[in-house]
């Protein structure tokens, strides 16, 4: 996550030294193998096609929002997005994963990440009524950027939010 927060602004050649220093400095305890394997993986993630919209001038890093959730629990929360790329139009909402063997399609994704999804997709939809808001799971292995359905990140947090009123003793509507 880091190298992906810091590396994108310099130039392509600069990368993979500044991502050594930058590890070196900040996990010194890492084994090589393992640095230079985050290097090699951030670095292919910023040369993939989707890189440039990630990345680029409309996109903001570890964006801080704060969310109030639809229902009758209105429950609050904050959450800090990797990356919120805001469009005139349309807001792309995406969050790193680096599992080492992410799923090929939609259908593997483990559910606490379709609630964290939809939670970060609903904050999106209060801050930018009237836009598109779209989100993504960016898989750091591959790399691959895999857009969520909007209607099942939308049931799978008021299945939540369902859960969460019955939990504490609340009418279900």
């Amino acid at each position: 996550h880091r190298l992906l927060e810091r590396l994108p602004g310099l130039p392509a050649a600069a990368r993979p030294d500044l991502a050594r220093r930058l590890i070196a400095h900040e996990f010194p305890e890492l084994a090589p193998r393992t640095a230079e394997g985050a290097i090699a993986e951030a670095l292919a993630v910023l040369a993939a096609p989707f890189a440039a919209e990630l990345f680029g001038g409309q996109a903001l890093a570890e964006a801080g929002l704060a969310l109030r959730l639809p229902g009758p629990a209105a429950a609050l929360g904050a959450a800090r997005v990797d990356r919120l790329v805001v469009h005139p139009d349309r807001v792309l909402v995406v969050d790193f994963k680096t599992d080492a063997r992410p799923p090929d399609d939609e259908a593997g994704v483990p559910e606490a990440y379709l609630l964290q999804l939809s939670a970060y997709r609903a904050g999106a939809v209060a801050l930018w009524p009237g836009r598109a808001v779209e989100a993504a799971i960016l898989w750091t292995a591959g790399p691959s950027l895999m857009p969520l359905d909007a209607g099942r990140l939308g049931r799978a947090l008021s299945a939540q939010l369902d859960t969460a009123q019955l939990d504490y003793g609340e009418p279900h509507p």
